[in-house]
């Protein structure tokens, strides 16, 4: 039984407009906030079998006495859930505004999502994800839950119907019903049961073993849900695992030995076997392939007189004359979900970790780059540095940060150098131009830079505008 559209809650400040979802403990709906004039989503406690409502008043009691201490203990959890959430601060995790009590039960507000679970896509389109597809929600999943361990919550019901992915392919962590808070001296604050989605759980959550619950508990629950997203189909059980090993596995021809691995390894049933944390995983995520792939190559780079290309190690050579003379670049635009796209390579690199040419600032600025394309601001490279996750990276011999946008898309960023005549140095750095002018003093430019030594960056630095820098390309959406 749910609340009718059009009731009233909070004495009017919010609307009831329809039901969302239901499950044991409670009922979602959307509803209509009038004091900002906003959708949001409304969670209700509400136990299934336990509770029963009026359908004049809305008022919630319990059916049978005995059953009043089971409903106010887990409507102090549901409070809890509320609590814990509202604390939380990724942007991949739905915020909670208001928490009450009302109707004899208790309900909490938070932030509307517009989508759809993986779960329900997969349902609806009978078809699994792309590993493409997995790889941009797995970044975003990780920043939860990253961020969920660094609380001391353990999520403990992490599969592809608690993943949302909103109509702009943004995905956030849901429903914290069944976590855990950690008390200051190890242990879980509550003793009640665990609850558990077959094939998602681990053994030690299985067997209810309290002292043995933390991040690789999710962790597994998480290898389970790249398994689900990759194949549509359910997750082999722990005992299976244990018995045939790898062979509990039925992976598609087509998904990557890195990614096997990696599910493997997140689904180890030894919980010391499993990566122990989120930032493990992250590691894992940035090395390369073991075996050699194809080069990833720049249609548009020409092999004319015209186009001088810095041979492929990790920085120009000290023999390599800057010219900044390559002509008709055309280069692929990247969405990382900022407010410019930006270039899958550096101007004059025809693969993604090449410096590319190296550029004096005039001769960068005054370019007819085509296609829209231009230097990026200091507010561009602040919105990149600021709202994406940069983690380092190492391509065969070359170092930079690989870069994964809040939508999940990425791109690479390798060290450059820097060019004073004829020589480079700081071949350890990534000098890229700015599209500004230095105002008080226009022999001077800026740039941006990151160390991969000291891990220092700066947007506000300046030069010399005939330096030699690198040029990254943005355009309008």
């Amino acid at each position: 039984m749910q609340l009718q559209p059009n009731t009233p809650l909070q004495e009017g400040k919010y609307i009831i407009k329809q039901l969302l979802g239901q499950g044991g403990f409670g009922n979602t709906y959307i509803a209509y906030n009038t004091e900002f004039e906003e959708t949001v989503a409304i969670k209700e406690f509400f136990m299934k079998g336990v509770t029963e409502r009026d359908e004049t008043t809305s008022f919630v009691s319990v059916s049978n006495s005995e059953n009043v201490p089971v409903f106010e203990e887990q409507k102090e959890k549901f409070k809890k859930e509320a609590r814990r959430l509202r604390r939380l601060r990724s942007e991949h995790i739905v915020k909670v505004h208001d928490l009450f009590e009302e109707n004899g039960t208790a309900y909490y507000e938070m932030d509307y999502i517009e989508g759809e679970s993986l779960a329900e896509r997969m349902k609806h389109t009978g078809t699994p994800f792309t590993e493409a597809e997995v790889d941009q929600i797995l970044v975003q999943v990780l920043g939860a839950l990253k961020e969920v361990h660094q609380s001391e919550i353990w999520h403990l019901d992490l599969k592809p119907g608690n993943i949302m992915l909103d109509n702009n392919g943004k995905a956030y962590l849901i429903d914290f019903g069944a976590s855990k808070q950690i008390r200051s001296n190890g242990n879980v604050t509550t003793s009640t049961a665990l609850c558990y989605t077959p094939g998602y759980a681990p053994n030690e959550q299985i067997g209810q073993m309290f002292d043995r619950l933390g991040p690789w508990t999710d962790i597994y629950a998480l290898g389970a849900t790249l398994y689900n997203l990759l194949t549509n189909q359910k997750p082999p059980m722990t005992v299976d695992i244990e018995e045939d090993e790898e062979d509990a596995f039925d992976f598609p021809p087509t998904l990557s030995e890195k990614k096997r691995e990696m599910i493997v390894w997140m689904m180890q049933p030894k919980r010391k076997a499993r990566p122990q944390s989120v930032d493990e995983i992250l590691s894992k995520l940035k090395e390369p392939e073991t075996a050699p792939q194809a080069q990833k190559t720049n249609p548009a780079a020409k092999d004319d007189e015209a186009t001088v290309l810095i041979q492929q190690t990790a920085v120009p050579s000290e023999e390599t004359v800057i010219v900044g003379t390559q002509q008709n670049v055309l280069l692929n635009a990247v969405d990382l979900g900022l407010s410019n796209l930006w270039a899958d390579y550096n101007a004059g690199a025809n693969t993604e970790n090449l410096p590319g040419d190296l550029y004096d600032w005039n001769t960068a600025t005054a370019k007819v780059w085509g296609n829209n394309w231009r230097l990026p601001s200091r507010e561009d490279w602040k919105e990149l540095v600021q709202k994406c996750q940069w983690y380092r990276q190492q391509i065969g011999n070359v170092w930079g940060y690989r870069i994964f946008g809040p939508n999940g898309n990425e791109i690479f960023l390798p060290v450059t150098g820097l060019q004073w005549g004829e020589k480079i140095s700081n071949k350890t750095i990534g000098y890229y131009w700015t599209c500004e002018l230095c105002i008080e003093d226009k022999t001077k430019a800026y740039y941006y830079y990151f160390d991969m030594e000291s891990k220092n960056t700066d947007i506000n630095t300046r030069n010399f505008t005939n330096s030699g820098r690198a040029v990254r390309l943005v355009c309008s959406r």
